[in-house]
Order: C-alpha cells, then sequence, then structure tokens
C-alpha cells in the first residue's frame, strides 16, 4: 500500500482537532480521578449501593430517591461539587463543553462563509447549555 502523504488539512480542522483532543483528555481526567476517589469512599455525597439500585430512573427520580432532592437547572450539582461524586459529574460536563470549545476554536481559524456558519452553529449550542436556566427543567 502506497504511502500518499500529499494532502493538506485546513488550519479550521486542525485547530477544531486539537481543541477536541485537548479538552477531551481535560474531561476524561476530571471524570476519573474524582471517580476513582469517590469508589473507594473518599468524601462520597452519595452511597454506592444505593446509585446501583436506583441508575436506571430518569435523573430527577433518581436524585429524589437516592438523596431526597429535587433537581433544578444546574444549581443542584454546583452547590455540591465539595463531594467527590458531584466532581465527577464535573468532568462530564467539561465532556459535554468539548464541542462548544472546539467549534470556537475553528472559527478563530475559519475564514469566508465558514465563520458564519460556525458563529451560527455556536449559538445554537450556546442557547441548548442555557436553554434549562431560562426555560426550566434539566436531567431528564
Amino acid at each position: 500500500m502506497e504511502n500518499n502523504s500529499n494532502f493538506q488539512v485546513d488550519p479550521m480542522g486542525v485547530a477544531f482537532a486539537k481543541a477536541m483532543e485537548i479538552f477531551t483528555y481535560i474531561g476524561l481526567a476530571a471524570m476519573l480521578i474524582p471517580g476513582i476517589l469517590y469508589l473507594i469512599g473518599l468524601r462520597p455525597f452519595t452511597d454506592v449501593h444505593t446509585v446501583a439500585a436506583h441508575w436506571g430512573e430518569p435523573a430527577s427520580q433518581f436524585w429524589e430517591h437516592v438523596n431526597n432532592m429535587t433537581i433544578h437547572g444546574y444549581s443542584w450539582f454546583m452547590t455540591n461539587l465539595g463531594y467527590m461524586d458531584m466532581l465527577c459529574i464535573g468532568g462530564v460536563a467539561i465532556l459535554a463543553l468539548v464541542p462548544l470549545v472546539s467549534i470556537f476554536a475553528a472559527l478563530m481559524k475559519a475564514k469566508g462563509p465558514y465563520k458564519g456558519l460556525l458563529f451560527l452553529l455556536l449559538l445554537e449550542f450556546a442557547f441548548a447549555i442555557v436553554k434549562p436556566l431560562i426555560l426550566g427543567g434539566a436531567g431528564e
């Protein structure tokens, strides 16, 4: 098989891929490190066995059964960041933002009509993030 390396990747694509790679590693580390600490029992918010018993439920029912709490927007998560299992969710949140960061990185390198398209995509993604804060509801 012949190796043909005579191709060129657009700087916009390189920026997107590099941001995707870096922030995915950050998100995985932010999820795995506190996850391991949670599993060994360091400062848990929820008992592992209780979590396992209610894992298949919708998020609102899960948190009600596990910690007797009602969730609204993002505040329930942000007010409990001192616990290892909440920090695991922080890693998941970082992973959820990886496409947003990657689109922004690509936008900085984009030219022509790609700038407008990426800007619209960025706005749509940002609205999806803040929608629970504006319209209420979360975790379903």
